[in-house]
């Protein structure tokens, strides 16, 4: 008796200690099983170094993706360079902010490349019609270390990156803002 007792109340015991766990950890962990708010920060700090990595890094082929007729001497430059496994929602975000830089008359070259992506349909469901040259052949991706996408950056005319923006679900107007005023 006293042994069933005993494992009754190590049941109980270990019940409610289960569902106090469960109840302090639920507001941390999304629907996903994830914990958002260490997630968000992790990628933050990622992104970061990443950006810290590729900004000064010339982008030496850049005219095996680009025609040869296109001339960026001397003009700001802003490529847009996404695959077609980005999520939507980051992908629809770099095409707005195609759209905010295109209508800040700052006479910016705009070149999208995307690679392994559905460029007509992109175009037409994000309401776009500027310059898009593909990169199937992830020739851009593979000079920058296959960096996470979609990014956007400035070059200057020697092909260097200026500054760069990853895009990610997470955004909020004030990052984009930021990004904004440091390039225009």
């Amino acid at each position: 008796m006293k042994r069933k007792l005993f494992i009754l109340t190590g049941l109980l015991l270990f019940v409610i200690l289960l569902i106090f766990l469960l109840h302090f950890n639920y507001k941390k962990i999304d629907s996903n099983g994830i914990n958002s708010d260490k997630y968000k920060l992790d990628l933050s700090q990622t992104l970061s170094a990443m950006s810290n990595i590729i900004n000064g890094k010339m982008i030496k082929n850049l005219n095996k993706v680009l025609p040869d007729s296109i001339d960026i001497i001397g003009k700001k430059t802003i490529l847009f360079i996404y695959t077609g496994y980005d999520c939507n929602t980051c992908v629809s975000k770099g095409y707005k902010l195609l759209k905010e830089i295109d209508s800040s008359k700052n006479n910016f070259d705009i070149f999208i490349i995307p690679s392994q992506a559905r460029v007509g349909l992109d175009l037409i469901n994000y309401k776009y019609s500027g310059k898009v040259y593909e990169d199937d052949n992830k020739i851009i991706l593979n000079e920058l270390n296959h960096c996470y996408t979609p990014l956007l950056v400035l070059i200057n005319s020697k092909k260097e990156i200026i500054s760069s923006y990853f895009i990610t679900p997470f955004d909020t107007a004030d990052s984009n803002n930021k990004f904004l005023k440091e390039i225009l």
